[in-house]
């Protein structure tokens, strides 16, 4: 494996890491967005799959028929300590697990039944929730120092 982290993918890098693929693997990425598009027709969450793919051909640096579960570990222990939120995490997981399956007749005993894709669960913390939104005296200081009527109204209007 090249990388040491996960790597920061700019727009475009995906795109071209996808035209540097062989064909065999373009179409290996291919038939499987076709499989998945049997039970999704959004055309966003189709071109995930694709991208997640991508990054996991790229970030394991080897040919899908060569992956091993030394690999899959590998490539799972950069995501876990990634950039990533959890909800990105997790989809990636489940986008490498759906395929592993898929591509793998043998994945059971080869992943070792893929117990290492385990989705992250809980409270998305960056979500709205009580220790995010104003409490009533963030909301009184706001408004004492605020100079312009259009403002205070804006934010009297979280507590009426």
């Amino acid at each position: 494996m090249k990388y040491t982290e996960y790597p920061r993918f700019e727009r475009g890098d995906v795109a071209a890491l996808y035209d540097a693929l062989t064909s065999g693997e373009r179409a290996v990425i291919e038939a499987f967005v076709k499989y998945v598009s049997i039970t999704s027709s959004n055309r966003t969450r189709l071109e995930n799959n694709r991208r997640s793919l991508t990054h996991f051909r790229a970030i394991v640096d080897k040919d899908f028929s060569q992956i091993r579960l030394e690999d899959l570990r590998s490539y799972l222990t950069l995501l876990n300590y990634s950039h990533h939120a959890n909800a990105s995490r997790n989809e990636l997981k489940a986008t490498i697990k759906r395929f592993l399956r898929w591509k793998f007749k043998d994945w059971s005993s080869r992943f070792d039944e893929l117990r290492d894709l385990k989705l992250i669960t809980g409270r998305n913390e960056s979500k709205i929730n009580a220790s995010t939104i104003l409490r009533k005296e963030e909301v009184e200081r706001i408004i004492r120092t605020e100079t312009r009527l259009r403002w205070k109204a804006f934010f009297l209007s979280f507590f009426v």
